[in-house]
């Protein structure tokens, strides 16, 4: 048996991961899925991966245009392909430290906050 219809084979028996799929391409409401490796298969889900997860590469589908049904004839138009890897990750987790974290504990920037 060949590797990819060894993977094939293990994705499509996951009932989770086909319905995940599913879910993303025929409801406009779902934004995106994502696929997570899992030993000798991925896992597809349209929840945010876990902490855990995201150590490791993952592949994100999601919709180019906001609540815009995918057919066949706009597949490549409607989908955008994002690879995460770890590097990315931490990319974003050191912005968010840095650059907003710095922002939003600013004592000056909270001034005009209101006590909610």
């Amino acid at each position: 048996m060949e590797k990819a219809d060894k993977f094939y084979s293990a994705f499509a028996a996951d009932e989770g991961s086909t319905r995940a799929l599913a879910r993303f391409m025929d409801e406009v409401e779902c934004p995106a899925c994502f696929f997570v490796p899992t030993g000798e298969s991925v896992l597809c889900t349209v929840d945010l991966p876990t902490a855990q997860q995201m150590r490791k590469k993952l592949v994100a589908l999601h919709r180019a245009t906001p609540e815009v049904a995918i057919t066949k004839e706009n597949l490549s138009d409607s989908v955008v392909l994002m690879e995460m890897t770890k590097n990315v990750m931490d990319l974003l987790n050191m912005y968010c430290q840095s650059v907003y974290l710095s922002i939003l504990t600013n004592p000056a920037n909270q001034s005009g906050w209101s006590d909610l």
